[in-house]
């Protein structure tokens, strides 16, 4: 029988179940038993015992978990539905600079990547791939500055010394807080730059 993750899911939180198999009457099954809604208003200690002994037929049908939404509120969906729903909210919370970059740069730098895991094989593709990018970059850079600056920012962050991780995340902040994106940036690199300056000779 094919499996698959179910995911359940109670206000902001999310719980993933892998190797499931969903029976005829709609019941999900993980390996280690049932997938149960756990506030179906069915009595806790039967449903505690009966699945400490493991006598699956012990608990009441609607304590089972199934597909859609339960009548608690528990919504539970296959994770293909949930990744997609996920993708669909992120795409939604998006401004206008992050969805053009996601449509038009991002695919851009994928191809530059993989050209550069393969430039001793072909570097004109890698040249011309990282050409691309960048051009596409810079016009995008240009038309929505302010998403730039934050991407810049958000970089910093990635940083492995913790200072300038720190003053990444001081100006991304900043940043999505509506502050000057500009102010943000140099002071950013101020921080950073005043750090090596002092400690030039450690």
């Amino acid at each position: 029988m094919t499996t698959q993750t179910i995911v359940a899911i109670r206000g902001t939180k999310a719980a993933r179940y892998a190797m499931c198999t969903i029976r005829p009457d709609g019941s999900i099954w993980t390996p280690s038993g049932p997938v149960l809604d756990g506030q179906a208003g069915t009595d806790a200690a039967t449903v505690a015992a009966a699945i400490k002994a493991r006598d699956w037929a012990a608990i009441p049908a609607a304590a089972y978990a199934k597909l859609g939404t339960m009548p608690s509120g528990l919504r539970v969906l296959t994770a293909e539905q949930y990744d997609s729903e996920a993708a669909a909210a992120h795409r939604a919370a998006m401004t206008p600079g992050e969805a053009e970059y996601a449509a038009t740069v991002a695919p851009l730098m994928a191809k530059a990547d993989r050209a550069e895991a393969r430039k001793d094989h072909d570097y004109a593709a890698y040249v011309y791939a990282m050409q691309a990018a960048s051009a596409a970059y810079a016009a995008w850079a240009a038309q929505y500055p302010r998403d730039a600056a934050l991407r810049q920012a958000e970089d910093w962050t990635l940083a492995a010394h913790d200072v300038k991780a720190a003053a990444g995340r001081k100006a991304a902040a900043a940043i999505r807080a509506g502050q000057d994106y500009q102010q943000a940036l140099a002071a950013m690199e101020a921080e950073w730059s005043a750090y090596c300056d002092a400690h030039a000779w450690d």
